[in-house]
């Protein structure tokens, strides 16, 4: 995979959300190896490690979540995720290209989001200046608008989960915002919530709620409470 991470390469994902099974070994014939070249990792967490990769046959930059079944603690949310973006097709939110699943890992191959974090720009820049932050707005409200309009709260909306799409100033993609991290995303098609999720110095009180199953619960409208 190259190692410019200033090229927006999102005009060359063009295959369709698909889920197939492959061997556990990464270089086996059948393994994911045989279908991306994996490259550098670009994040790590307890169960899971995001790498960058590349397509074989089509040429296109992505990023795969390695999530590890031995490790994941629960994996209804892996499940939630990915039943979450194989809905979604809009632009500010990340696509979810294919998934792979072997007998001990899985892998979500998204495209590549290589802009940073809103929070990661507005420390380069100092602040943000009014108009700035007016125009990131609008894409954060298309984004959580399309998602309730399609039935899926996010329940994690914060700065480390806004992306840019490049971080190339010529770039067109430059402003676009993309939302990830769908691990607390879940389906809704009406009724109240009452799981408490999300992070506690972001989310919507009533998540958070300890009487969460004795109160009426919650709906889309956490989405918007820290807007």
């Amino acid at each position: 995979a190259s190692d410019d991470e200033s090229e927006d390469h999102s005009g060359l994902i063009t295959f369709e959300l698909v889920r197939r099974a492959v061997a556990d070994s990464e270089s086996s014939s059948e393994g994911i190896g045989a279908i991306y070249n994996i490259g550098k990792t670009l994040g790590k967490g307890n169960f899971a490690t995001v790498k960058r990769a590349q397509h074989k046959e089509t040429g296109a930059e992505v990023a795969i979540k390695i999530i590890d079944r031995r490790s994941c603690t629960n994996i209804n949310f892996v499940e939630r995720e990915i039943t979450s973006l194989g809905q979604i097709n809009h632009p500010n939110c990340v696509a979810l290209l294919e998934v792979c699943e072997s007998p001990s890992k899985i892998y979500m191959v998204t495209e590549l989001v290589m802009g940073g974090t809103v929070m990661d720009r507005i420390i380069a820049m100092d602040h943000f200046s009014e108009k700035e932050s007016a125009t990131a707005m609008v894409d954060v409200l298309y984004a959580v608008q399309y998602l309730h309009d399609i039935g899926v709260v996010h329940r994690d909306l914060k700065m480390e989960n806004l992306m840019y799409a490049s971080n190339d100033p010529s770039s067109p993609a430059y402003n676009t915002i993309k939302l990830v991290d769908f691990g607390f995303s879940i389906s809704h098609a009406g009724g109240s919530l009452k799981t408490a999720c999300g992070t506690p110095a972001t989310a919507a009180p009533e998540v958070l709620d300890p009487y969460l199953e004795f109160s009426g619960g919650y709906g889309p409208e956490v989405d918007l409470i820290r807007q």
